[in-house]
């Protein structure tokens, strides 16, 4: 048996913005961390011994002068732990072997990024390396799981592998698995240019209206009554999307600087007819450089976590799981019955078809306004 656990990748934002998950991963390295879990059981049988990782920093002591393993916090009696270099070979080579033979499992995270995961009840080992974009190497890191863990769990530069100098040690980049995905939310963009735009905006173009907070739901006020259009990123410029398997992909260009203020919403409608409402809001938060995706649902006061995204100044890009979404917010296809013509007739309308209003938001002080730039269907967006 498998329970969750939540991996946030910043205590900032785990300890901010989460509220109703237990548990977080922490890093605190500006890089993508791509990982294993492994349970106990499995780390016994690749013959890897965790209790005396060489992964601690030169000089890490308790209080009462013991050298410490920084990877799981136990203490060590020998003060030469870890600085036998055939260790530290034998624990790099226990890393490649392990990502090797449970690749199929490998994930990642962005840096400063979020996911929720599950952890093996008998404890384990979070088994990874540090991939940097500018690096030919990746730096390996270990970091140790009780069978009772704390509420932040970290992994960053303690646990990274040192050799018997206390140095990082690297892997080459071909001795481990790649995570392979069209695109890796990783806040670099290159993997965008060639994908498809959805959306495509005139710099002067602007909605003739929008919504502000407080105001009644269906009142649409004119843009030039806005004081924020066109502030923090609200003007967006481009959208691109592909989706893989049950994966959807967005990269957004907005015209000025993103204010950490500014939200990205994402109306989801099962059904696109004329007159059907949405029953749920994904919400991109733009707060940090990187975290969760949130779904929130009518009627519920906590959100779901369904993807993550990482953004720079003016770009932001995100990856959003089907699979997370409730069942419930499932849109069910068209039956096969349904004749061709009917079938292309409905798919103008919408109907029976799930789509996606795009929305910005940006708040100042107490003020709220909101933007709508157009409608994503999701069966038209590219697969990969």
């Amino acid at each position: 048996m498998r329970r969750a656990l939540f991996l946030a990748v910043t205590l900032l934002w785990a300890t901010a913005a989460v509220g109703a998950f237990e548990f977080s991963l922490e890093n605190d390295r500006n890089a993508v961390f791509v990982f294993v879990i492994v349970s106990s059981a499995e780390v016994e049988a690749a013959g890897f011994d965790v209790s005396g990782l060489p992964t601690r920093e030169p000089n890490s002591r308790d209080p009462d002068g013991h050298e410490r393993d920084s990877a799981s916090g136990i203490r060590q009696e020998g003060s030469n732990l870890g600085s036998d270099r055939e260790q530290a070979e034998n624990a790099a080579a226990a890393v490649r072997s392990l990502l090797n033979e449970y690749r199929e499992r490998l994930q990642y995270i962005p840096p400063f990024g979020a996911k929720p995961v599950e952890l093996p009840e008998d404890g384990g080992a979070i088994v990874g390396y540090f991939d940097e974009l500018a690096r030919t190497e990746h730096l390996p890191a270990v970091r140790t799981i009780s069978s009772d863990p704390p509420a932040v769990i970290t992994v960053g530069n303690r646990h990274l592998l040192r050799d018997q100098v206390g140095e990082p040690q690297t892997v080459a980049t071909w001795a481990v698995p790649r995570h392979e995905a069209p695109v890796r939310i990783d806040n670099q963009y290159v993997e965008w240019i060639d994908k498809p735009d959805v959306f495509v905006f005139s710099e002067h173009r602007r909605p003739r209206v929008f919504s502000r907070e407080g105001e009644e739901p269906a009142l649409r006020i004119d843009i030039e009554d806005s004081l924020l259009w066109k502030q923090g990123g609200t003007q967006l410029e481009r959208l691109k999307a592909l989706m893989s398997g049950e994966t959807l992909y967005l990269m957004g260009l907005v015209t000025r600087q993103i204010s950490p203020q500014l939200s990205v919403r994402l109306y989801l409608y099962e059904d696109r007819a004329a007159g059907t409402r949405n029953r749920a809001l994904i919400e991109i938060p733009m707060e940090l450089p990187a975290g969760p995706v949130l779904l929130w649902i009518e009627g519920r006061s906590e959100p779901v976590i369904v993807g993550d995204y990482a953004r720079g100044s003016y770009l932001f890009e995100t990856r959003i799981q089907r699979h997370r979404i409730p069942k419930e917010l499932q849109p069910d296809q068209l039956s096969p019955d349904v004749h061709r013509d009917q079938r292309e007739e409905l798919a103008a309308y919408g109907r029976g078809h799930p789509a996606l209003d795009v929305a910005t938001g940006l708040r100042d002080a107490k003020l709220y306004e909101e933007f709508r730039h157009g409608t994503l269907f999701l069966e038209a967006v590219p697969r990969f």
